[in-house]
């Protein structure tokens, strides 16, 4: 055999061993809601629903509250509501992982004015097992305190505000 035809038959196998690749899917989802979500009972904690899959991909919404992981790592969550209620009121969001509250996720929005509304934002890093699915919870010490969907406005023209948006990107193993 010459050089050139080692070569060949070197490339020739290294090819024959080269593993199938699937492109790379990193887990990823945004949700939204374009209704208001008001608090139904001050006695009760109630999920947070959401009616609009803007998209996803390996991050499966399995009912209106309800998100289920394909892929275990580590999952950066963002939270991002609008609220409006009255003076000294509260309207609280946390996260629940498998039907159980995630310790220190509570954000809590205080109402310093009636009817002036708020912007509640909150983020969190946690680890997923595939399978693993998360919702939202709610709960407010007042059945005015809600979360607040706008329509689209005119002149100028300009998009509807949803009451919430939700985004969860997978970042890695943990």
């Amino acid at each position: 055999m010459s050089i050139w035809e080692d070569l060949n038959f070197i490339e020739n196998r290294l090819e024959e061993r080269k593993p199938e690749v699937d492109p790379i899917l990193t887990p990823h989802l945004m949700q939204s809601d374009s209704t208001d979500q008001a608090i139904a009972n001050v006695n009760n904690a109630q999920v947070v629903t959401f009616d609009t899959d803007v998209h996803h991909a390996g991050i499966a919404r399995t009912s209106s509250s309800r998100f289920t992981v394909s892929r275990a790592g580590a999952y950066l969550i963002a939270f991002s509501g609008v609220c409006i209620g009255a003076t000294g009121k509260v309207l609280n969001v946390w996260l629940r992982i498998n039907d159980d509250d995630v310790d220190n996720s509570n954000t809590i929005y205080a109402f310093k004015t009636t009817g002036t509304g708020g912007v509640v934002a909150v983020t969190f890093m946690q680890h997923f097992d595939a399978g693993d699915y998360f919702e939202f919870w709610t709960w407010g010490d007042s059945t005015s305190n809600k979360w607040d969907a706008t329509a689209a406005g005119i002149n100028p023209t300009r998009p509807a505000c949803p009451s919430i948006i939700i985004t969860a990107n997978y970042v890695g193993q943990d």
